[in-house]
């Protein structure tokens, strides 16, 4: 099967506002369209149709809501699911924290739908600096996969640092390979991605570093205080 093709077909269909049937949708991953990149494209794909003037900023608003809506609970549950917890066993405390999440993530997009408007009404402006911005909206999803690992962890579950595809700060590669139990890892408050994050001297924006469940013996444990007091937590 020529999966590229299937990659190249999907997106185009993406880029050009076509409704994917569900079962489409869930093929993604095989077609190696990540689930970040599906959010990204249609994140880009919703503020270029804004800029251009084809929807009213309630629309906008709304349909971007949705999305982060959507994609955050489904990044919850694919967290969860690294811990083997299915989504039907959500509970009151994991629920509030997706919520807040959400709530948060909602509260930056009026700001922003306010600063594309006012750009596309002035004669010369670009919509790069946006398009450059949507990235960091994508890169949430990641991030909520990892604090979903984390939150349903269990106290003795044993979770790996490792280092993600991208240039690496002084603390993430202090951290790569570590293995610690959830527990200490929350007690350190260190966590990978989650900006802006105090705790990593990249501030987690590019950090692509992820907690992973391990069988492998707990190995430097006892570094993790150290490093976050030298970062400054």
């Amino acid at each position: 099967m020529n999966y590229p093709a299937l990659k190249a077909a999907a997106m185009f269909l993406i880029d050009n506002g076509v409704e994917i049937p569900s079962d489409l949708l869930s093929q993604f991953e095989s077609f190696g369209i990540k689930s970040q990149e599906y959010y990204q494209a249609q994140l880009t794909r919703l503020v270029k149709s804004f800029y251009k003037g084809n929807m009213d900023i309630l629309e906008f608003v709304t349909i971007f809501g949705d999305l982060i809506t959507g994609q955050m609970t489904k990044a919850w549950y694919e967290g969860m699911a690294v811990n083997g917890v299915p989504p039907e066993d959500l509970t009151d405390e994991w629920k509030f924290m997706l919520d807040d999440i959400i709530r948060l993530e909602k509260d930056s997009v009026f700001p922003f739908a306010d600063e594309i408007r006012a750009a596309s009404e002035l004669t010369g402006t670009v919509i790069d600096p946006f398009l450059s911005r949507v990235s960091i909206w994508a890169n949430r999803y990641p991030d909520v996969v990892n604090q979903a690992i984390l939150a349903t962890a269990e106290e003795k579950t044993k979770l790996e640092w490792i280092y993600g595809d991208t240039d690496h700060c002084d603390t993430c590669l202090q951290l790569n390979g570590i293995v610690a139990y959830a527990r200490e890892w929350e007690e350190a408050g260190l966590h990978p991605q989650q900006p802006p994050n105090g705790a990593l001297q990249c501030g987690g924006w590019k950090c692509s570093c992820s907690l992973v469940p391990t069988t492998a013996r707990r190995r430097r444990a006892g570094e993790l205080m150290d490093i976050a007091t030298s970062a400054g937590i």
